[in-house]
C-alpha cells in the first residue's frame, strides 16, 4: 500500500492501513474507482526520514475527492518560504500528506499538507515551474530543488534501493 510503513503488519484484512482518515472519509464520499498520487521520495534523507522513504504524497486525481478535501481544509493563497523568509504566491495546490517521524525514523506518521505550485520569480526562465511542500496551513514551505548531480553522482545511484523505490 502507498501509505504503508516499514514494520507494518496486516491488520486483519484492514485494507485502509495507515491511510489518513481525512482521505479515507473523502474517498468514501467520492464516486471514483481509482486515484492518482504524486509521491516524493527522499534522495539524501535526514535525521528523521532516511533516504529512500516517502517524504510526501499528493492527491492529483480524482478531482471530486480532491475537491472534498479542499472544502474541508480551505483555500491556500500564500505561504512563507522557509529558506528566504519571503512570501510566495500559490498558483495551484494539491492536498497531500507529509511524513513526520521521531529521530531514526521511529514512529513515522502522516500529517496533512499541500503540494504547491508557486508563482515564478522574475528571474525564472519562461516556462519554469517551482514546487514545494507545506505541512498544515500557515507554516513554512520547503521549496523543492532539482539538483542535476543527483542523476550523475555515483553516491546518489538509486540501484541499492528496493525495486519499487528506484
Amino acid at each position: 500500500s502507498l501509505f504503508a510503513r516499514p514494520g507494518d503488519r496486516d491488520r486483519g484484512g484492514n485494507t485502509w492501513g495507515r491511510v489518513p482518515q481525512e482521505l479515507r472519509q473523502a474517498w468514501e464520499r467520492s464516486d471514483s474507482a481509482s486515484a492518482t498520487f504524486l509521491v516524493g521520495v527522499k534522495v539524501t534523507g535526514d535525521y528523521h526520514v532516511p533516504a529512500g522513504q516517502t517524504t510526501f504524497v499528493a492527491l492529483v486525481t480524482p478531482h471530486d475527492t480532491k475537491r472534498l478535501i479542499d472544502q474541508e481544509r480551505g483555500d491556500l493563497q500564500e505561504v512563507r518560504n522557509r529558506s528566504t523568509g519571503r512570501a510566495e504566491r500559490v498558483v495551484h495546490a494539491w492536498p497531500g500528506y507529509g511524513t513526520l517521524a521521531l529521530p531514526g525514523f521511529r514512529e513515522p506518521s502522516w500529517a496533512n499538507g499541500w503540494l504547491l505550485r508557486l508563482a515564478a520569480l522574475p528571474t525564472d526562465p519562461e516556462g519554469f515551474h517551482r514546487f514545494g511542500f507545506c505541512w498544515e496551513r500557515n507554516q513554512d514551505i520547503v521549496v523543492l530543488e532539482y539538483i542535476r548531480a543527483q542523476t550523475t553522482s555515483p553516491f546518489l545511484n538509486r540501484k541499492w534501493l528496493p525495486e519499487g523505490l528506484r
